[in-house]
């Protein structure tokens, strides 16, 4: 409203000018394509806006590219698996990355977890509060506030694996597993090491009785 109010006063001003000089102006043209003394240039904020699933995949990648020697010892990026939600509740979308590695020669795969948070607009890693214990890999499943819903899977290097579900949480830059999570992994393992003590005792399981 000031600015406008300025520009308002100077074309007042101009026109009384024009006016008291009378007769000896007329026949004079204004230059209308000279900008006026009173023009000022508008800066406007740009709306915030979500990012999209393609642009926070973009950004991971950038970071794992130009942060190559921090990840070296776990080989090459792979795989990224991206969910999405409001965690915050700002209306905005925040993203949950996993970055998958592979040293090309292990059969399994060391994951990063990012975050993306839509407050203050920056990509983080992910470190585990807690020790995961038993369990050997996660899968995000969705983003809802304050609540991240995921598979939580056990190994056991001969008995294989089972999985449960849990509600995982961001504090800071930190993945909180609640202790409630890893009990249930622990008792889990129990149960894939009673079935391998099982499959000893019989010997239809035995691979060397196997034809």
């Amino acid at each position: 409203m000031k600015n406008t109010f300025k520009a308002t006063m100077s074309a007042l001003t101009l026109s009384a000018l024009l006016i008291s000089c009378g007769n000896g102006n007329e026949g004079k043209k204004v230059d209308s394509s000279q900008p006026s003394t009173s023009d000022t240039t508008k800066v406007v904020k740009e709306e915030k806006k979500s990012l999209t699933k393609s642009e926070a995949e973009a950004l991971v990648k950038t970071y794992v590219k130009e942060n190559k020697k921090k990840y070296v010892s776990l080989g090459n990026p792979v795989d990224y698996k991206l969910v999405s939600g409001d965690y915050d509740g700002d209306s905005f979308t925040d993203f949950l990355i996993t970055v998958s590695f592979h040293d090309g020669v292990s059969e399994f795969y060391d994951p990063v977890y990012f975050f993306f948070n839509s407050v203050n607009e920056e990509l983080n890693e992910l470190k585990l509060a807690r020790s995961k214990g038993y369990i050997n890999g996660l899968s995000f499943k969705s983003i809802t506030k304050a609540t991240i819903p995921t598979e939580a899977f056990v190994w056991h290097d001969f008995a294989g694996e089972k999985s449960f579900k849990c509600n995982l949480s961001i504090e800071g830059n930190k993945l909180v597993i609640p202790k409630s999570a890893l009990s249930k992994a622990e008792k889990l393992y129990s149960d894939l090491e009673f079935e391998h003590e099982l499959s000893l005792m019989d010997p239809a399981r035995d691979p060397e009785n196997a034809e």
